[in-house]
């Protein structure tokens, strides 16, 4: 996923999936954060049994892609994807 994003935007739609995803879950799919990069903006979505979050940010990117991370490395996930888009800078 090659994507521009705002720094400040993107952690805080991977915050706001932290605090939804559960940590231990009986279906691992929720244990997930989904980020899809679509035309012109990225969707952040986390959801448990009885609340769902979708952020969408405006995004800069070459093709479509979607991803999904562990709810037990979402802090890895925040802090690295927002390092690399720092990095790029």
């Amino acid at each position: 996923m090659d994507l521009t994003i705002d720094q400040a935007s993107l952690a805080r739609a991977l915050r706001l999936a932290a605090r939804v995803a559960p940590a231990r879950s009986p279906l691992p799919i929720l244990q997930h954060a989904l980020l899809v990069a679509g035309p012109g903006r990225l969707t952040v979505t986390a959801c448990d049994h009885d609340l769902a979050v979708l952020a969408t940010l405006a995004a800069a990117l070459l093709a479509a892609a979607a991803a999904t991370s562990l709810a037990s490395a979402r802090q890895a996930l925040r802090h690295d994807a927002v390092s690399a888009v720092k990095d790029d800078w």
